[in-house]
């Protein structure tokens, strides 16, 4: 072997490997669901739309309730949604209540 080596190093090609063509095939690619399968939880959705009602913002409920911001908009957008207008009829109330028993700043605002 030490006898073929040319100068330069390198091996000396042969017939067949001068005349074979390398046949270069397309990337396999694997089919992947975006998402994993989730299923609704009524629990999940109560605790999200009491997060909702104490302000917390989307991304913080999702967070909180351990799943992602697409499996949170798709099943639970309308439980947070519904604790967000419960929250926001309650300090409507209570400042109708304190505008109404002299609270100028709040009438103002």
């Amino acid at each position: 072997m030490a006898d073929e080596i040319k100068e330069g190093g390198a091996l000396p090609e042969s017939e067949e490997d001068k005349n074979s063509e390398v046949e270069v095939l397309p990337p396999m690619l694997t089919e992947k669901a975006v998402t994993r399968h989730h299923v609704r939880d009524e629990r999940l959705a109560s605790q999200i739309r009491d997060l909702g009602r104490l302000g917390l913002s989307k991304g913080n409920v999702a967070i909180a309730a351990r799943i992602g911001e697409v499996v949170f908009r798709k099943y639970y957008l309308e439980d947070y949604l519904q604790g967000q207008a419960e929250m926001q009829k309650g300090l409507a109330t209570v400042a109708v209540e304190q505008a109404m028993g002299g609270n100028t700043p709040v009438l103002i605002h």
